[in-house]
This record gives C-alpha cells, structure tokens and sequence, in this order.
C-alpha cells in the first residue's frame, strides 16, 4: 500500500511538470515568425573583439545562393572570423540583397554580424536601405531574416521618397519597418508622418498609423486614421493612396476610400470614397456624399469641389436648405 501510495504522487508530480512545461514553454513555438535573437553588436565587439578572432581578414567578399539564385552578396572592408561561436564580423559593410523580377535591396552600415549557420544577419550604425527605385531608409539597425526573406528594423525609420521631375521627395518618419526581399513590398509599422511639395507648390502633410511603398512602383498606401492638410483643406478616412502619372514623374491625385471627412474654411463635406486631383485642383466625392455650409445640407450621387473648393458642382442633387448659393451648380 505505501509503494503503490508513492507510485500515485510521482505520477501526478511528472503529469504537473508536463503541463508546466506545456503552458510555459510551447507557446514560444506558437504565432508569427520568431525574432531573431542575436548578441548586441556593440558588447561583441568590445567584449571579444577582432585580436580573439580565429581569422582576420581585408577586403572580404561573399554570396549565398540556393537553388542556383544569388539571395545576397556583401563586401566589407575587414572581418573577424569566430569559428566555434559560427559567427563572422564585419566593418562597413556594403551589401545587396535579390528579389524576384529584378527587385534588389542595398544595405550599408559601419559593423554587421553574420551567423554562418542560419546566414542571419544583423547591421548597425548609420545603416541606410535603399529599394530598386530609390527608396531610401535610415535606422539604427537592421536585422536580415535568411528564412523568411525579410529585413526588420525595430527603430525609427527616416524615409525619403525617390525625386519627381522638379526635384520634390516624399518625406516620412516612422516607427519600425520590414521589408520583403522577395516582392519588394515595404512597410513602416507605426506612427508614419510625412510631408512633400506638389507640383502647384503648395505643402502636403500627412500622418497615419501604418504606409506601405513598393520597390517596383510609387504608390504609397497610408492605412489606419489617415490625417492629410493641404493649405487650409483637411482629408481623413482610414485608407489613403498617393497616385503618381504613368511615368512615375509626378503626384497626380491622392485616393482616401473607406469613409471620408473633408472639411475647409466655411464647409465639409463626407462620402464613402474621395479622389482629390491635384493639378486640376479638384475633389469628386462619390458613395452617398453630403455637403453641408452654414444651414445649408446637399445629397447627391456625386459632388466635386472645383477650383480648389471655391465652386461646388452636385450631380442628381437633393438638397435641404433655405437658398441655393452663387458658388453652387446643380445637375
């Protein structure tokens, strides 16, 4: 009886420990991707620095490929080889990394650390991304996922928008961004705040809580409480898009979809989608639009602000108000 007593209370102390390590240890192998967990670059390089290299070496230059495909190149001006710890570091590093259809990331910084194992890498100091068609990010550090194909950063994000035909760059700043090697899709995670100068010269600002860029085209997708001034004219919505002319020289119109507020001096109006044209200097507000201006209210299947708002025109009009304006056309 006292053995089988025993035999009772290990059986239930090893069936606890299996649900602990249940609860506190499977989770971790759960969710999104895992983030790479790497030593600070800083402590390696004043902890062990390159005299406690198994190799050092000038001018390196290396590739990885799979299947036949070059996924990265890199060259830096020194390395320090740890052969037991699998690690390779490296001082201003110049790197290049392969997307499909020609898509190409280059990436600089002053020092790197490479796993030779997973071929991860982490870049700090001063690190500068740059996309196929000149999409330029600043940050801190840069981390390469070899797995997923991905660059992250953790940081604040300064971004600066290729050049229009006068020279105008979009401007932004944001917290984190990852980066798809494969589609060339860019992402600056949080609270995005920018601004550029249109071709009439006037000063667009923009904030919201996400922006995705691409590395084949200039279209930028604001997402999450979009807030955009231009002059006295304010747009938002939660969905925003910068429209560029077909050779991608200049910003022609910004589309805000998803349920639109825009309000200037003496009006506002709202619809389900608004398409802001910017050298015509027009608003067409379409999906049951409302204007409203003083004690004045106007329905229509569409309305448009011309020159720049000064005249309204209303397509299939319903109106409540006690006088029609000057500055109103109805339809």
């Amino acid at each position: 009886m006292f053995v089988l007593r025993w035999s009772k209370l290990l059986y239930a102390l090893a069936l606890l420990a299996l649900i602990l390590e249940m609860i506190l240890v499977a989770p971790k192998s759960l969710g999104r991707r895992q983030k790479i967990v790497m030593k600070p670059l800083h402590n390696m390089v004043f902890s062990r620095g390159p005299h406690e290299a198994d190799q050092a070496i000038k001018g390196m230059h290396l590739t990885e490929s799979e299947a036949g495909l070059k996924l990265w190149e890199l060259n830096s001006e020194s390395a320090s080889e740890f052969k037991g710890k699998g690690e390779l570091l490296l001082e201003k590093i110049k790197t290049r990394f392969f997307g499909k259809s020609g898509i190409q990331f280059f990436v600089r910084g002053k020092i790197a650390q490479v796993d030779m194992d997973t071929k991860d890498m982490i870049i700090e100091g001063e690190v500068l991304t740059r996309t196929s068609n000149n999409y330029e990010m600043q940050s801190d550090t840069v981390t390469y996922d070899a797995a997923a194909k991905f660059l992250v950063s953790e940081n604040p994000v300064a971004i600066i928008g290729p050049k229009d035909k006068r020279g105008n760059r979009l401007v932004l700043n944001g917290i984190g961004m990852q980066a798809h090697v494969e589609n060339g899709e860019v992402e600056i995670v949080d609270n995005v705040k920018g601004q550029i100068t249109l071709e009439s010269g006037a000063n667009l600002e923009i904030k919201s809580k996400s922006v995705e860029l691409s590395s084949v085209s200039r279209v930028a997708h604001f997402k999450g409480n979009v807030v955009i001034d231009v002059d006295t004219l304010r747009v938002t919505g939660p969905s925003a898009q910068f429209q560029y002319a077909a050779d991608g020289e200049s910003l022609t119109s910004l589309y805000v979809d998803g349920g639109v507020k825009v309000s200037d001096v003496d009006k506002f109006a709202t619809s389900q989608n608004v398409k802001v044209q910017f050298k015509e200097k027009t608003l067409i507000f379409k999906g049951r639009p409302r204007l409203v201006r003083d004690s004045e209210e106007v329905f229509g299947e569409e309305i448009h602000f011309l020159n720049g708002g000064k005249r309204v025109f209303v397509k299939g009009a319903k109106a409540q108000m006690e006088s029609v304006p000057s500055s109103l056309e109805k339809e």
